[in-house]
C-alpha cells in the first residue's frame, strides 16, 4: 500500500463526473505455467488504445517499486532549495532532475504550473554511477539500485505491451520492441518521475496544461487522488479519471500514435486540483515515460504493415518529415518552459499530434502561428 502520508485524506467524491476506462489484467498477458495468454484480455488492450488510448492496469506488479520511488523523491523534495537547484531541469530539452513550481508555462496566455517535479533518467540508472545525462543528490545515489528496480520493472512492462500492439498491428516480431533499447550506447528521454502537487485555493487552477505525451507509453500512479482529466474523443467536455486501488492508469503517446500511422491514439489530457474534499490534499504522483531511442526517425511504419499503411493516408497530424525523436521530444519540451516564451507561438510549438480544428477566417491565421511555433521550438 502506499505510504499514509501521501495518501489523501479524503476519498475521490463518488458524485464527480468521471470518464470510464477499460480494465485490463497485465497477468492474463503474460505467460505463465498456469496462465496462457488471453486473447480477449489482449483484444481488449488494442481496443483502449485504438480508441481513447487511456486504459487502467491491474496485477502489474509495481506497486513496491513505485513506493520505492516515492521515498527517494520525498527526500528530494525535502532538501533546501539551493541544494535541490544543483539539479535543475535548466529551459533547454533537458528534463531529468529537479523542475521547480512555475517553471512551466500550462497554455497560450503564459499562466504557469502549480507542482514540483523530480525526473530520473532510466539511461543514467542503468550506468550509475557512470552519469549519461545528469548528475542527481544524494537521496538517489543511495537509493540508485532501488530507483533502477522501478525503471527497469515498468520497462518490462511497457515491452510486454508493445509485443501485444504489434501483433494486432500485423507487424514484425519487435518491430516496436527494438525501437526501444536499453543500456551502453543507446539514448532516450525514457525516465521515471514523481510530482508533487500542494493544494490550491482555486479548483480551476492548472497543475499540468492540456497535452499528448511525449513518447511511446506512460504509467501513472496517483495514490488514490483524483485531479487528471481526459478529453474524450468529439467532446468539448473535460473528464476525470477516477483513481482504483491496486490499479495504475496507462496511455499512449506521441511517437506510437505517429509510428502506428495514427492507428494507435495519444489523447489530450491534464492536471486540475483534486475534485470535491480532495482540493485540501497534495497530490502525489509517480509515473513512467517510455520514449523510443533519440535516434528512432518518427514516420508511420507503412513499409512494415498493411494496417498502419492504411491509417497513414488519413494522418493529419504528423511531424515534419525526418524528424526524429530527440527533435520532436526537445522541441515539444522547450516550448513549455516559462523562461522561453516570447509569446502564445511559443506554446503553440510544444504541441503534440492532438489535431485541433479551427474554424472560420481564423483558421489560417492560428495556421501561421502554429508553423512559427514549431519553426521557434525546435532546439535539439
Amino acid at each position: 500500500m502506499p505510504s499514509s502520508s501521501r495518501l489523501p485524506s479524503f476519498p475521490f467524491p463518488p458524485s464527480t463526473s468521471t470518464h470510464p476506462l477499460l480494465v485490463v489484467d497485465y497477468s492474463l498477458l503474460t505467460l505463465s505455467p498456469t496462465t496462457p495468454v488471453s486473447k480477449a484480455e489482449s483484444d481488449k488492450l488494442f481496443h483502449a488504445c485504438t480508441t481513447l488510448g487511456f486504459f487502467y492496469l491491474k496485477n502489474h506488479g509495481l506497486r513496491e517499486q513505485f513506493n520505492s520511488l516515492f521515498d527517494v523523491c520525498e527526500e528530494v523534495f525535502a532538501l533546501e532549495e539551493e541544494e535541490k537547484k544543483k539539479y535543475d531541469v535548466g529551459v533547454s530539452g533537458n528534463s531529468f532532475g529537479y523542475k521547480s513550481i512555475g517553471h512551466d508555462n500550462v497554455d497560450e496566455e503564459g499562466n504557469v504550473d502549480t507542482n514540483e517535479q523530480f525526473n530520473l533518467s532510466h539511461d543514467d540508472l542503468l550506468s550509475f554511477p557512470k552519469v549519461v545525462h545528469n548528475e542527481y543528490p544524494e537521496p538517489v545515489k543511495k537509493n540508485a539500485e532501488k530507483c533502477l528496480a522501478f525503471t527497469s520493472g515498468a520497462h518490462g512492462v511497457t515491452m510486454t505491451l508493445l509485443t501485444h500492439l504489434e501483433r494486432h498491428l500485423q507487424l514484425p516480431p519487435k518491430a516496436l520492441v527494438n525501437l526501444h533499447p536499453q543500456g551502453d550506447g543507446f539514448a532516450s528521454p525514457t525516465k521515471a518521475r514523481v510530482i508533487r502537487n500542494p493544494p490550491q485555493a482555486e479548483s480551476s487552477t492548472l497543475a499540468l496544461g492540456s497535452h499528448t505525451d511525449f513518447g511511446s507509453i506512460s504509467i501513472l500512479d496517483n495514490n488514490m487522488t483524483g485531479g487528471l482529466q481526459v478529453l474524450p474523443p468529439g467532446s468539448d467536455d473535460w473528464q476525470f479519471v477516477q483513481p482504483l486501488e491496486g490499479h495504475v492508469i496507462c496511455n499512449l503517446a506521441d511517437a506510437l500514435a505517429i509510428l502506428s500511422g495514427g492507428v494507435l491514439r495519444s489523447n489530450l489530457h491534464r492536471v486540475l486540483p483534486p475534485p470535491g474534499e480532495q482540493r485540501v490534499c497534495t497530490r502525489w504522483s509517480g509515473i513512467f515515460f517510455l520514449v523510443p531511442e533519440f535516434e528512432t526517425v518518427l514516420s508511420p511504419l507503412s513499409s512494415l504493415s498493411p494496417i498502419i499503411a492504411e491509417g497513414a493516408k488519413t494522418m493529419t497530424n504528423a511531424p515534419e518529415p525526418g524528424m526524429t525523436c530527440e527533435q520532436w521530444f526537445h522541441r515539444r519540451l522547450f516550448g513549455v518552459r516559462a523562461s522561453n516564451r516570447k509569446g502564445p507561438e511559443s506554446w503553440l510549438g510544444s504541441r503534440g499530434t492532438e489535431h485541433i480544428v479551427v474554424k472560420g477566417s481564423s483558421a489560417r491565421a492560428h495556421e501561421k502561428r502554429l508553423e512559427e511555433g514549431f519553426s521557434q521550438g525546435v532546439k535539439v
